[in-house]
């Protein structure tokens, strides 16, 4: 089925963006369209720009074309366009905002079929040099997100359409080898005379019958291999066959592979010519005796058909894409042997029959490797897709303006910390998206006065879901009894997952309860997610924190296995989730905790030190009174509140043990205290303790209240505890004695430079990560997940 006319739209910015511009992608990228649009030239309508990147050189033969133009990312298409139209992501893995790479406009499943181009999946692969990083193991995951759901994948090698279909299990259907090009200026030469003079008019110190190397400088580029390998040539060799190794450098990167052949005994021999244009860089090729390629892997290797092309033997490494350049295995060598690199490239200098077989070889990537080819078999895989292609019917909002989020979530009046934290969020998150709220117990719930908030019962969702078309679910997750119907709703549709916590054994003990499943679905449940736990370990009984951390429980696996992306507030947090279900280790990801603006009007009391939050026995609040005894020792006239809900048995033992330490009179108990009061309390204070026996993976809301009045504040160096910065809070052991933080307290008592520092930090640190932040860091999230809901699968 023909394509209509003027209905391709092709992304350039790899010609543009400072990582790609001077590499092979920029190259694929500019030889494909003109072959394409010389081939068919009534089907392209667009050659869309980066307005935020500057043009270059690699941009200019194709200004003649009449069809560049600026992209608008956000909703409208190019002028002139096709109801319907092809848009092709040229460099899906730009490291830009994903509205760069894949504009709004094109997102339309109704009207507009995906295509990318798919060099490698080398990140992938070799994830633990490249994706180390959560942030860009995050963007890199969502781009692949965008390959993985495009209508066609066009693949530059046999190997990488391979690793697309095995690795992200990709439809082979929707997968095509389109090859690679050679451009014409790679060619043999009738003047190898000339070539040589022109190459060492380029190069310094070029000397006749070299062995060629040209990449970039990467680990997987093997040029510690090469060196080692060419070492160990014989020396008659390297005396007459100098090594040249040709690629961008930065200073310290030469120092380093010129003191490893200086280790070697044979920097004399090697060559570093750094960047060289593509007349000399084709002069080297046309003039080299051997051109070697070490990588441990390539998702072509055009440098080694390049070589081809103009008439020089290569020799290749025998993975990935490699071998099916050179297509003789007498070419090819385990890059990981160097013995084998270098016995390879020693026969090939000395065997006149491998010679002969590359030059053979030289001629079929003439007449094969053409970008007329490439553009022939993509045209064809483009119409054949597009004749099998069906525009969804999809009501999907697509972000045609903005996203759309539907967000489960615990909901004011409900008495939970996480419905206030999600009505703060929802507010922040309305500024970018449309958000609608679901909630349990519609009676009485608190109405946001923001018209681009709505809320509505959970049971509507289904309903509103069809008839809106939520482009994200995002699910508000907590350990407690307020979480029921999120938990409910996640088994049924799969969203984004914001985990207050990464410990569930509250939750699990709640929901067997409320349900009436009993003590063994509880149990089961909690050995169902820690294979190779004892069963005699857990009863069924309440498993309270710090039994459940004696014994590494979390209960967080089926959470996250019923979730599309899990999201936590601290790196601590996210190690733990990682580690307590590594096969889903690659969907966590961390986004701020959002505090409220900072509050700095406190008129702090001398000598207040007080505790607020929850009381109760994990929060070391009989420690805190025990410190108190050691205090008023040094500081007579210290005073003490706890200031929190309380059980009334947990609130009588602890008044018992300030009436048998002596110091009922200086502390205070505020079990029940309203907003105002609250934070009058906080006002008053001159030092705030917040202490943890052990640690859900939450981040302290209390202690966001301190530092947000700027109260100076002592934690347990436990989970997020640590994350704070030693300027901002003072840190104790979780181990620690009352005497230590008896001793924390004095400090700040008595230490005022100490404790107005800590104020002016924290108050500080909370101006920096508003709900504003929050929001934009989840929504960015939802967004790198590129939306594949509008598809309408769930």
């Amino acid at each position: 089925m023909k394509l209509p006319a003027k209905s391709v739209v092709l992304d350039i910015q790899a010609l543009q963006s400072p990582a790609h511009r001077d590499r092979g992608i920029a190259r694929w990228v500019s030889e494909y369209i003109r072959a394409l649009v010389a081939r068919a030239p009534q089907v392209v309508g667009s050659l869309v720009t980066e307005p935020e990147f500057t043009t270059s050189t690699a941009m200019e033969p194709l200004f003649g074309l009449g069809l560049v133009k600026s992209n608008d990312c956000s909703r409208n298409p190019p002028i002139g366009m096709s109801d319907r139209f092809l848009f092709h992501v040229t460099s899906p893995y730009e490291y830009q905002p994903l509205d760069r790479v894949w504009p709004r406009y094109a997102r339309d499943p109704r009207r507009t079929m995906t295509v990318v181009t798919l060099y490698d999946l080398i990140p992938l692969i070799y994830a633990d040099n490249y994706l180390r990083d959560p942030q860009t193991r995050s963007w890199y995951h969502a781009r692949t997100e965008l390959v993985r759901n495009a209508d066609l994948v066009l693949a530059i090698s046999e190997a990488t359409a391979r690793d697309a279909i095995e690795r992200l299990e990709i439809d082979p259907d929707r997968v095509v080898p389109v090859g690679t090009g050679v451009s014409h200026i790679f060619r043999p030469t009738m003047d190898s005379a000339g070539s040589l003079a022109t190459a060492r008019k380029g190069v310094l110190g070029l000397d006749p019958g070299y062995v060629m190397y040209t990449g970039g400088v990467d680990f997987r580029k093997n040029m510690e291999g090469l060196i080692a390998a060419y070492a160990r040539l014989d020396y008659g060799l390297r005396r007459t066959h100098q090594l040249v190794i040709t690629c961008r450098m930065l200073p310290d990167e030469e120092r380093l592979y010129r003191g490893l052949a200086a280790d070697l005994g044979v920097d004399r021999r090697v060559l570093f010519t750094n960047f060289v244009t593509d007349e000399t860089l084709v002069a080297l090729y046309q003039s080299a005796s051997l051109f070697v390629f070490p990588s441990f892997y390539e998702g072509f290797g055009l440098p080694a058909a390049e070589a081809l092309a103009c008439g020089t033997p290569a020799v290749v490494s025998n993975c990935s894409s490699l071998p099916e350049i050179v297509k003789d295995p007498r070419m090819t060598f385990d890059p990981t042997d160097i013995d084998d690199i270098a016995g390879t490239i020693q026969r090939s200098l000395e065997d006149d029959g491998l010679q002969e077989a590359a030059r053979i070889r030289s001629e079929e990537v003439l007449r094969d490797m053409t970008w007329d080819a490439v553009a022939e078999r993509a045209l064809s895989a483009y119409e054949q897709r597009w004749a099998s292609w069906a525009p969804s019917n999809s009501t999907r909002s697509t972000y045609a303006s903005r996203p759309r989020l539907a967000l489960f979530t615990p909901w004011p009046p409900q008495p939970s910390g996480i419905a206030d934290y999600s009505s703060r969020l929802v507010a922040a998150l309305a500024d970018s998206a449309d958000v609608d709220v679901f909630v349990e117990g519609f009676k009485g719930v608190v109405q946001p006065t923001d018209p681009r908030i709505a809320v509505h019962e959970a049971r509507a969702f289904e309903g509103l879901d069809a008839l809106r078309g939520y482009d994200e679910v995002v699910y508000c997750m907590g350990n407690s009894e307020f979480h029921g119907f999120v938990y409910d709703a996640l088994q049924r549709w799969p969203g984004v997952v914001l985990a207050h916590e990464v410990r569930f054994t509250g939750f699990y003990f709640w929901y067997s309860e409320e349900h009436e499943l009993g003590k063994s679905w509880y149990r089961q449940t909690l050995l169902s997610q820690h294979r190779g736990l004892p069963a005699q370990t857990i009863d069924g009984g309440w498993l309270d924190p710090e039994a459940a951390e004696s014994l590494g429980i979390w209960a967080v696996s089926e959470l996250m296995a019923a979730s599309t992306k899990f999201l936590v507030h601290s790196e601590w947090a996210a190690n733990v989730a990682r580690l307590a279900a590594p096969e889903q280790a690659d969907k966590v990801g961390v986004v701020s905790f959002g505090y409220p603006p900072p509050l700095d009007k406190r008129r702090p009391e001398p000598g207040r030190v007080a505790n607020f939050g929850m009381v109760s026995p994990v929060k070391q609040t009989d420690l805190f009174l025990q410190a108190a005894k050691l205090v008023l020792e040094k500081a007579p006239g210290a005073t003490f509140a706890v200031v929190g809900e309380a059980s009334p048995t947990y609130l009588d033992g602890l008044r018992t043990l300030a009436w048998s330490l002596g110091i009922a009179d200086k502390v205070e108990f505020h079990p029940r205290l309203d907003m105002v009061a609250y934070s009058d309390e906080l006002g008053r204070a001159n030092c705030a303790v917040q202490l943890r026996a052990s640690s859900n993976g939450e981040t302290s809301a209390a202690v966001g209240d301190c530092l947000r009045h700027g109260v100076p504040t002592i934690v347990t160096a436990i989970g997020s505890g640590r994350e704070y910065g030693d300027d901002v809070v003072l840190v104790v052991d979780r181990h620690g004695s009352a005497a230590e933080l008896a001793h924390a307290i004095v400090r700040v008592l008595s230490e005022p430079s100490l404790a107005d520092r800590m104020s002016a930090a924290a108050l500080d640190f909370v101006a920096k990560r508003g709900f504003q932040r929050a929001a934009k860091e989840l929504l960015d999230m939802v967004l790198a997940m590129d939306q594949f809901r509008i598809t309408g699968a769930r």
